[in-house]
């Protein structure tokens, strides 16, 4: 059904807006229109046992970097039933006999499971994965690993046994940037005035909205989207690193380096004003949750050039806690990650760090080749 309708697969999952990370029986309230507003990712999202079957009938497949693709046995259960019948009965010269007989049910009297296929089934399967162009690799591995395990595929497993074709992610699906492209992807809507036409992205079943939107809420809203997006995809990068300066001549020496961090797989390495480093566990990114920024009042500016990179520029209204900015960002244009982010701070938490008035300046680098730091404080 999926490569018949000519569908692409990614592996993701989805957080509701407004749901904390723990509540996974969240239910915010609906939209006007009847749908609800949330935020994919790939960070820990799964794709395991039978999925995988079902990720391989897409025309093309993708799974981010953090996302999980795991196999196991085929478990069979046979259930051995019998039928429940419905006698009626006529006394003939005083012995009764059954006129009719219907089954009107049945009852479960056994069941069997096993691990091994049948020859027709393994055949049907290896046909199946042949003609969807992957590999039969992934059923020898699946049935190579005990059914209560699940063997979590590696990035090259994943690319040899073509479960994935490309290094497409989640958010490369939904992010309103999609929607630029001409023509816009069928799973678009289109939000227009009488004066400017602005592309947003819905999910695929969505409607237009029931309400009327203008068109400056929608373009802050699509440049909020855009640095909610571009935040989470570049903490949730398997290695890269960043420097935070503090620029303020009054406070501190101009760029002293407040902090240097390099993000290596599920740790943080992190030495505040050459204190020495310290490692700690790598917090889930999800959207503006987790302790993550907020981002409001946010204004798209004019495209600049970093280095050798054109960079998207936005302007938005940032705080963390009870600690607020002005802050600018310098998102990739080719990857959608942070480059460069400017804050200067209208408030801030005593012992924070950056006085009133002072502009941190973070710089991004996605050196894969920099390893995590040597002997560490725990």
């Amino acid at each position: 059904m999926i490569r018949k309708k000519g569908l692409d697969v990614v592996v993701g999952t989805t957080r509701l807006s407004g749901c904390p990370t723990a509540r996974e029986d969240c239910l915010p309230p609906k939209n006007a229109d009847g749908t609800y507003r949330g935020f994919a990712y790939d960070y820990q999202a799964q794709c395991n046992s039978s999925c995988g079957y079902m990720m391989a009938g897409g025309v093309h497949r993708f799974a981010g970097g953090w996302a999980q693709v795991g196999v196991h046995q085929i478990t069979t259960t046979f259930f051995r039933r019998e039928p429940i019948y419905r006698n009626e009965y006529k006394s003939i010269r005083g012995k009764k006999r059954v006129i009719d007989r219907r089954v009107v049910g049945h009852k479960q009297v056994t069941t069997r499971t096993t691990t091994k296929l049948t020859a027709s089934l393994r055949g049907n399967l290896t046909a199946y994965l042949n003609e969807m162009g992957v590999s039969p690799a992934l059923l020898k591995k699946a049935l190579s690993v005990p059914a209560a395990d699940m063997y979590t595929l590696s990035r090259d497993e994943m690319k040899a046994m073509k479960i994935i074709t490309g290094e497409s992610a989640v958010r490369d699906f939904v992010s309103y940037r999609v929607c630029e492209a001409l023509p816009a992807p069928p799973h678009c809507i289109a939000l227009a005035d009488s004066k400017t036409t602005v592309v947003a992205a819905s999910p695929p079943m969505q409607q237009k909205p029931s309400v009327e939107i203008s068109t400056s809420e929608v373009i802050s809203n699509s440049a909020c989207d855009e640095l909610i997006a571009g935040n989470e995809k570049t903490r949730n990068t398997g290695r890269y690193q960043d420097i935070i300066h503090d620029v303020a001549p009054n406070r501190y020496p101009a760029k002293l380096i407040l902090s240097e961090n390099r993000f290596d797989g599920s740790f943080v390495y992190e030495n505040k004003r050459n204190a020495g480093w310290k490692k700690y566990p790598r917090p889930i990114i999800e959207g503006q949750q987790n302790g993550e920024p907020v981002f409001e009042n946010c204004s798209r500016l004019a495209d600049e050039v970093i280095g050798t990179m054109k960079a998207i520029v936005i302007a938005a209204d940032w705080h963390r806690g009870p600690n607020r900015a002005k802050s600018k960002v310098w998102i990739s244009a080719d990857t959608g990650k942070f480059l460069r982010t400017e804050r200067t701070f209208t408030a801030v938490a005593l012992g924070y760090g950056p006085q009133v008035g002072a502009t941190a300046v973070e710089i991004f680098t996605y050196d894969r080749t920099i390893e995590p730091p040597p002997p560490f404080d725990q």
